[in-house]
């Protein structure tokens, strides 16, 4: 007879937590809510650095991220959004 082939084990720790790209959902939830926490303080003048500081160090994470797991065709967005955040840190 042939060997069984086991399941795929990407994306399990070994706690047994699953996770998506390789991270865990309390991690996601987390990114989460520093990109609702960055998106509050842009719309507010003496916040503005420090949204923009949050946003694009979370910008970077998902270019890194893609360039990672290899996935090119998609870094077009988060470029642009890296480059509006850029613009709008600089702009006073």
């Amino acid at each position: 007879m042939g060997r069984v082939s086991q399941p795929s084990r990407a994306g399990v720790y070994p706690c047994g937590i699953r996770g998506v790209g390789g991270y865990s959902d309390r991690f996601r939830q987390m990114v989460g809510v520093l990109e609702w926490i960055a998106a509050a303080a842009v719309l507010l003048q003496p916040l503005r650095p420090i949204g923009c500081a949050i946003a694009i160090a979370v910008m970077l994470g998902v270019l890194v991220t893609l360039f990672w797991q290899r996935q090119f065709m998609r870094l077009e967005y988060p470029l642009v959004l890296l480059a509006l955040l850029w613009l709008v840190a600089l702009a006073r």
